[in-house]
């Protein structure tokens, strides 16, 4: 049975969805290496976090001086090119003080390797920082499903993706090979939901608002437990995801606050219908340090959340 203290050291949002992981619920989670992610932990650790973080946020600023550095040159969209940029990109990231925190404060498997995204004017390269329990995956496969299906502009790298981090499979074949409708699959994940949120909180992007004011009742409805990992999409009648996340929901409020855990799964639907809506205005994801405040908050470390919080166990109804 893993303990928080496992994983105290992480950012809440990734030391939540770790521990999903070390207790076999899933085959692993990830978090991707942005300059908000560095930005949002900054921030949250400035304004809430005790002094006795100094050391963490010195990581986060050594970290992004040189992620900031960081460029790409692709003469070709080639495998061969693409491969030899991601050789060069991973001897960088797997220096970054960050990639080296991360994988000191997990028990289990930990590495970076880079992600390269493509649209329709460019290809786009990021990092992605993967946790796995028992088995994985070394990390030049992952590579080269990406490069691969980058070369072949197909999606079989986010189903890929989809099945490493342990996502039903029936919502993984919804996400990638689904019918093209009007509205994204990201749209369609959180309909169900849609009469629960507040868009004149969500539209004040100010961090002082809460989670509570933001989306009201979720629990009342099943699917709310759909969404038990951060930028997951269920599909939108999915009984397993939704039997699923009640399983993870009970194993999580055994070793977490009930309410932090009740958090959690509002956050991660909160994140789900922004980011849905910012698919369906061809706009940038949304900024983790104006969204509302158990957000931002989740990225203070899970000891130093906690501890601030004070969240107190509570008798589920």
């Amino acid at each position: 049975m893993p303990s928080t203290s496992d994983v105290q050291h992480l950012p809440s949002f990734s030391a939540i969805d770790a521990l999903t992981v070390l207790n076999g619920h899933r085959n692993a989670s990830s978090i991707q290496i942005t300059d908000s992610y560095f930005e949002a932990q900054q921030q949250s650790i400035d304004e809430f976090a005790p002094v006795d973080v100094e050391g963490r946020l010195r990581t986060l600023q050594q970290s992004q001086t040189i992620w900031d550095t960081i460029s790409v040159d692709l003469d070709s969209l080639t495998e061969e090119s693409l491969w030899e940029a991601s050789r060069k990109l991973n001897d960088i990231f797997r220096r970054l003080p960050e990639v080296q925190y991360l994988q000191q404060q997990f028990p289990g498997t930990c590495f970076v390797v880079p992600e390269w995204v493509r649209t329709e004017v460019e290809v786009k390269f990021g990092a992605r920082v993967y946790f796995f329990g028992k088995e994985s995956p070394e990390p030049d496969e992952i590579i080269r499903r990406n490069v691969t299906s980058i070369v072949e502009d197909d999606d079989t790298f986010t189903r890929y993706q989809g099945e490493l981090h342990g996502y039903p499979q029936c919502c993984v074949d919804y996400f990638t090979d689904g019918p093209r409708r009007t509205e994204s699959p990201e749209s369609r994940s959180v309909a169900p939901l849609e009469d629960r949120v507040s868009e004149d909180v969500l539209d004040e992007t100010d961090v002082t608002v809460s989670i509570d004011e933001a989306v009201t009742d979720l629990f009342e409805d099943p699917h709310s437990f759909a969404f038990f990992a951060h930028e997951f999409y269920p599909g939108p009648d999915c009984d397993l995801a939704r039997s699923e996340g009640v399983t993870i929901y009970d194993s999580l409020t055994e070793l977490l606050p009930e309410d932090l855990v009740e958090d959690f799964f509002r956050v991660n639907f909160c994140w789900t219908y922004l980011m849905a809506r910012s698919v369906e205005a061809q706009s940038g994801p949304p900024n983790p340090a104006t969204f509302v405040r158990e957000h931002f908050l989740m990225h203070l470390p899970l000891r130093a959340l906690v501890a601030r919080r004070a969240y107190k166990r509570k008798t589920r109804q």
